[in-house]
């Protein structure tokens, strides 16, 4: 429940095969885009930052999860998710 309205959930661990213990507490980000809401459940959050986001190339993108990619002030590369994608992808687990 988010502001009083039943959210869908999408799990990451299922969209990549990944067998999770479920824990006692879980962290959910939702997700808004245009009226639809969507719960994604994470097994953490880390930290946010503001990013430059840079698009992947086709041939290395190997998923469609993944729109962009950005480099942190650490040196570490981070893959940004599709937020489109997702919301198909709980559309396709409620119609399939």
């Amino acid at each position: 429940m988010y502001e009083q309205i039943n959210v869908p959930l999408l799990r990451l661990s299922v969209l990549f095969k990944k067998k999770v213990t479920p824990e006692e507490h879980q962290f959910i980000v939702v997700l808004r885009k245009e009226e639809e809401l969507l719960g994604l459940v994470v097994d953490a959050l880390l930290s946010t930052e503001e990013i430059i986001t840079q698009p992947i190339n086709p041939i290395i993108r190997g998923s469609k999860l993944f729109s962009g990619a950005a480099l942190l002030g650490s040196g570490d590369t981070i893959f940004i998710m599709d937020v489109e994608e997702l919301f198909l992808c709980l559309k396709q687990k409620h119609t399939g």
